[in-house]
């Protein structure tokens, strides 16, 4: 027997085998349609039992994985290129995406009458109560929350409740 590849592990190392089964394989599915998957291997079985170089190959592959699993090796990451960041560092981020996206949400929000904040008169804030009254003090009653007032500016109403 000639050596053996000791290239990449895994399918990749029989498809580089000069007698690939995985191109026996591919060519019973095509040619056989209607073929169920036993059928195929039956097909395949039949075809590349007798074959020493296709048995060769389909031995290295199983040799390779189960070799591999066994002696415990795994594929290892490769390290990271760009720089390690620090815990606050990531916090930080953490924080600001949060605030980012709670920030787009208020205007957003459905009032109890069913329409969005946005869309709310300085009136209906006003009958909701709560925090929205401070809005209803900033605005006419008859202005659209939205066209009036930015989301930063009604996050900073929300902030002080």
């Amino acid at each position: 027997m000639t050596d053996m590849n000791l290239g990449t592990t895994g399918a990749k190392r029989q498809s580089w085998a000069h007698d690939n089964p995985r191109d026996v394989l591919l060519g019973l599915i095509k040619a056989n349609k209607s073929w169920n998957e036993r059928r195929i291997f039956d097909a395949f079985f039949d075809e590349v039992v007798g074959n020493e170089n296709y048995m060769k190959v389909i031995l290295e592959y199983w040799f390779a994985n189960n070799y591999a699993s066994l002696i415990g090796k795994r594929k290892q990451r490769k390290p990271s290129t760009g720089k390690l960041e620090t815990a606050a560092t990531v916090s930080t981020k953490i924080n600001d995406r949060i605030e980012r996206e709670a920030q787009t949400l208020l205007l957003e929000w459905t009032m109890p009458n069913g329409k969005r904040l946005a869309d709310c008169t300085g009136s209906d804030c006003k009958k909701v109560g709560g925090w929205l009254s401070r809005i209803a003090d900033k605005i006419k009653p008859t202005d659209i929350v939205g066209r009036v007032l930015s989301e930063k500016q009604v996050r900073s109403l929300y902030a002080t409740r």
